[in-house]
């Protein structure tokens, strides 16, 4: 039983996005990577990922791959979206010699990111 007078909190919260994504990454496909193999990386793909686009306008963009524990800075290539299409993107990577360092196998966190330009929506 409730007593007079006593007050329940509620709340009520909706977000809006004016700006969805219009690129979706998709079917990550990677092998294993060796050390002693890590200047072949830059050159020879150790996997594909799909990258769809989900507008219905042509994008052009730039795909970035991270390994922030063996290359220094990411390895990035032109990315080429029909309107609605994909494609289809090697993975490759330009590793550091500290690759080198690491002495056993062990699982490596890696960042995939499709960036693009969008239009502006400019609310007076």
């Amino acid at each position: 039983m409730t007593a007079v007078g006593q007050r329940h909190p509620t709340g009520l919260s909706l977000a809006f996005n004016f700006n969805p994504a219009q690129v979706r990454i998709e079917d990550v496909d990677s092998e294993e990577i060796f050390a002693s193999f890590y200047k072949t990386y830059a050159h020879e793909p150790f996997g594909t990922v799909t990258v769809r686009n989900l507008s219905d306008k042509y994008l052009e963009g730039r795909f970035a791959i991270e390994i922030p524990e063996l290359a220094e800075q990411p390895t990035e290539v032109d990315l080429h979206l029909p309107r609605g299409g994909t494609e289809r993107i090697s993975l490759l990577a330009n590793l550091s010699p500290k690759s080198l360092q690491v002495r056993e196998s062990s699982q490596k966190p890696m960042t995939l990111t499709a960036s693009y330009t969008s239009g502006v929506l400019l609310l007076l």
